[in-house]
């Protein structure tokens, strides 16, 4: 991937980052968005955002708090106005607990979500998060958010009204190293799933970042640790219950209260 390091106004504690599949041209406009010159909009683009302090800490390695693919024929900005080519938004975050040692069967809460703005696809601007229904699960997969993930891919495109011509974003906070290989069908998602071509996925931190996806991502996380400390499962119990399987339901979690 080609990298250009950019400074946006306005961002005093971060620094941009826009990889491409290839060398491209940038434009700096007046209103200080970034523009892709025409000849290079069918490069696969991504923003990567970092904090200044993880950025010049040396004892560990950066790591973006947030990273997304931008729709190369319109102008970026490194804010969430770069979202707006997208019809929906959702998130989805897995919190698990090994039920016991030597073994990697988990208990698991899958928390899913949606954000709709107050005004159509403009996610720049102020949004609504609903909680969306949520699963309870067991398994031994090394990465439950994977399944997590395959639950909100599959309500979505089983959804009355789902356009596949729609744009999606998913945001995750895990497989940072994947989501290319993801994004771009290189690699399934889970067993022998690979993503839609109308999906995107969106990397979000929830320990840090203001940005719509990090907001997302966070509240899906403080629920489902939350759930998860009510979870009391036998692990004897849980082991017959799974089997040979590769999840096993336990509960749904249906949410009466929309944040």
């Amino acid at each position: 991937m080609n990298t250009n390091q950019v400074h946006l106004p306005g961002r005093r504690s971060s620094y941009v980052t826009v990889n491409a599949d290839r060398s491209i041209a940038l434009i700096l406009l007046k209103n200080g968005k970034i523009e892709v010159e025409e000849k290079d909009r069918d490069a696969k683009i991504t923003i990567q955002i970092t904090n200044r302090k993880a950025r010049t800490n040396a004892k560990k390695p950066f790591k973006p708090f947030l990273k997304y693919y931008i729709d190369p024929s319109r102008p970026f900005s490194g804010f969430d106005e770069d979202f707006e080519h997208l019809h929906e938004m959702y998130a989805v975050d897995t919190s698990n607990r090994q039920l016991t040692n030597g073994d990697d069967l988990k208990v698991c809460v899958a928390i899913l979500g949606k954000a709709t703005p107050r005004n159509p696809s403009k996610y720049g601007e102020e949004c609504k998060f609903d909680l969306l229904p949520s699963y309870v699960f067991i398994t031994r997969h090394n990465n439950p958010e994977l399944i997590g993930l395959h639950w909100l891919v599959y309500g979505i495109q089983n959804s009355a009204g789902y356009d596949p011509n729609r744009k999606i974003g998913l945001v995750l906070d895990t497989e940072f190293s994947l989501q290319d290989e993801f994004n771009l069908r290189k690699r399934p998602y889970l067993a022998d799933y690979y993503l839609p071509d109308n999906f995107t996925i969106i990397y979000a931190s929830s320990d840090t970042g203001q940005h719509l996806p990090n907001k997302m991502i966070r509240i899906c996380d403080v629920e489902g640790k939350r759930g998860l400390k009510l979870q009391e499962v036998s692990a004897n119990a849980a082991a017959q219950d799974l089997g040979d399987k590769p999840f096993h339901i336990l509960a749904r979690i249906e949410w009466k209260n929309r944040k």
